[in-house]
Parts: C-alpha cells; sequence; structure tokens
C-alpha cells in the first residue's frame, strides 16, 4: 500500500472512530467521494499530494491532505466545529499508517466559505505530514 493511501486509511479509522465527531456528523459520515443525495453534515476527502521527500540516505514523503466538513446551518459555526473535532481527535490518537512511520503531522490552515452550488457551508481542514517506510 502506499504511503498516501495508508495515511488516508489511518486516518479515516481514528475519525470514524472519534464519538464526538461521530456526535456532530450524526453518525460516521466521511467519504473519500460524496454519495448521492447525502444528508448533511459530513466530511470528504479533498485533494492529496504526495512529495518525495528523500534524503541521501533516508526514504520519504511528505503528504498534503485536505478534510472539507460540509453543513447547510445558518452561518459556518457548524462546519468550524467538525473541524475542531477532527483536528481534536487525530491529536489524540497516534496514526498507524500501514508500512510507514509517521514523522511528523501539523495542522497547517483551515478556510472555510459558503458554498453557492450545494447552498451550505463548508470548512476545509489542511494537514501536511511527513512518513517514513518502516
Amino acid at each position: 500500500m502506499t504511503a498516501a493511501a495508508a495515511l488516508q486509511k489511518a486516518i479515516h479509522g481514528v475519525l470514524a472512530a472519534d464519538p464526538a465527531l461521530v456526535a456532530l456528523l450524526g453518525g460516521p459520515h466521511i467519504h473519500d467521494r460524496t454519495p448521492a443525495n447525502v444528508a448533511f453534515p459530513y466530511v470528504t476527502y479533498g485533494g492529496t499530494l504526495a512529495l518525495d521527500w528523500s534524503t541521501g540516505t533516508e526514504a520519504g514523503e511528505e503528504h498534503l491532505v485536505q478534510l472539507t466538513a460540509w453543513s447547510r446551518q445558518q452561518g459556518r459555526k457548524q462546519a468550524l466545529d467538525i473541524v475542531a473535532a477532527m483536528t481534536a481527535a487525530l491529536e489524540q490518537q497516534v496514526l498507524d499508517i500501514d508500512g510507514h512511520r509517521l514523522v511528523l503531522m501539523r495542522f497547517a490552515g483551515v478556510d472555510a466559505a459558503y458554498d453557492t452550488a450545494l447552498r451550505g457551508y463548508r470548512a476545509s481542514l489542511r494537514i501536511e505530514a511527513l512518513t517514513e517506510p518502516l
């Protein structure tokens, strides 16, 4: 399994098992691809970028991952609360990344806005992670 896929699987496992996040979402509504007629609120994976982070002696990858919370409540509070719950869940757990070791993970930023096409708010969490193969 690639480091990028293993990292997403580990992130998904932590988020789907977090009681506070699942309560905010009304269930483990975390999707790689948005299902048709999905009920709000929910979380989707956005773009993932994996870059070579190798040195002359060590192999490694840098990962840029985006998770987006979607809400139709008035205002962006619910979407931002979901992002806060995702951040808290990921801060409290050590990620078990199949075949790889997590060197560093940091939360690179959050942006929130109204999405006119979906008539709802979104808040996106950007994560940077560094991994090395085991």
